[in-house]
């Protein structure tokens, strides 16, 4: 069976007049970085029989995953999934979709360290401008601390 695979741009059309945009990554991807409007419903997840829906044939569905070709692969399983919706895949997946440069959400990260001791601490996308400010405060008075680095980044999956 061949689904059609569509342009980010044309996707997004397609969500502004309320397609489903279906994210089959794993957690953890997801949690990195995601498209906006997507919703997660791993592969693995479809795989152990979850679903969305209920759907009927009006509805469409587009499924991404990073660069296409999990969505190429599992085209069948994903079209069950959703039956018996309209299904399409986003040809290049999140990659082609901030090549388009369309919205996406990345993750950022806080890393400190104490001599020998690292740690990581991944601050989901729509909490970081409601901590902004408790964070600046946070890390000020960390700085003030001897032998704590303190260090913030956006990390590029890319």
């Amino acid at each position: 069976m061949t689904i059609e695979s569509i342009s980010p741009a044309k996707a997004k059309i397609l969500v502004a007049q309320g397609a489903a945009l279906i994210d089959i990554r794993e957690r953890d991807e997801y949690a990195r970085e995601n498209i906006a409007q997507a919703h997660l419903l791993s592969l693995s997840a479809i795989e152990n029989g979850d679903r969305l829906g209920p759907f009927d044939p009006f509805d469409t569905v587009i499924f991404h995953c990073h660069s296409g070709a999990r969505t190429a692969q599992n085209a069948q399983k994903l079209v069950d999934a959703v039956a018996p919706a309209k299904v399409f895949l986003l040809e290049g997946g999140l990659n082609a979709w901030k090549k388009d440069g369309q919205e996406i959400h990345a993750c950022s990260v806080l890393a400190f360290t104490r001599g020998s001791f690292y740690s990581l601490v991944l601050w989901a996308p729509d909490y970081c401008l409601q901590v902004s400010a408790a964070f600046a405060a946070w890390r000020a008075y960390w700085k003030k601390c001897p032998g704590i680095s303190v260090n913030s980044t956006a990390l590029d999956y890319g």
